[in-house]
């Protein structure tokens, strides 16, 4: 049997660890990506710093469950991504990956298999637009997922260089090694 390297790093593309805030893209253009969940629930987390940076982004969530609306065709189906033009060169990719917002038992709201189409869909944007792709650590938080497991997602789908970022008071939490970033 033989073994190969995950697509990203065939391509030689790397993932970039930093302290910082994802919402504030060290490289552009840029995709900005983050976890949503399919029951019209935005109140806490990274969504919080995206709707007050860029109002925008919430207003256009919403929208995914206003089925009454026949000029905007989109669903909340798990795997289904909003990208939202929030500035010239800066998009906000609304993913929905995750079911509710509550554990059931000890299955956690974040679906992988969910995260890896709208994980694809996000790369071939990027990869359409010669952009870079940001993000915190989507689907790890309030959604309950492992980073492990989504970090193998990224390294499976992703098309372009890609930046994590990590908030400096919880660094610590994650077994990362970061890097300064020069651009």
């Amino acid at each position: 049997m033989m073994h190969t390297k995950p697509p990203g790093k065939a391509r030689g593309l790397k993932v970039y660890y930093l302290v910082g805030d994802a919402a504030l893209p060290v490289k552009k253009p840029a995709i900005i990506c983050h976890v949503c969940n399919n029951i019209n629930a935005w109140g806490s987390g990274f969504v919080l710093a995206l709707s007050a940076k860029w109002p925008k982004t919430k207003e256009c969530y919403h929208k995914l469950f206003d089925f009454k609306k026949e000029d905007y065709p989109y669903t909340t189906k798990l795997g289904t991504v909003d990208m939202v033009k929030v500035e010239e060169d800066i998009f906000v990719a609304n993913m929905i990956a995750q079911e509710g917002i509550r554990w059931v038992g000890k299955v956690p709201p974040i679906r992988y298999s969910a995260l890896k189409e709208a994980l694809v869909s996000v790369y071939n944007f990027a990869k359409k637009g010669n952009m870079t792709v940001h993000m915190p650590r989507i689907g790890c938080v309030r959604a309950g997922g492992q980073w492990p497991i989504i970090s193998g997602i990224i390294q499976d789908v992703m098309t372009t260089e890609t930046f994590v970022y990590t908030l400096a008071d919880q660094k610590n939490k994650w077994n990362d090694t970061y890097e300064e970033w020069n651009g």
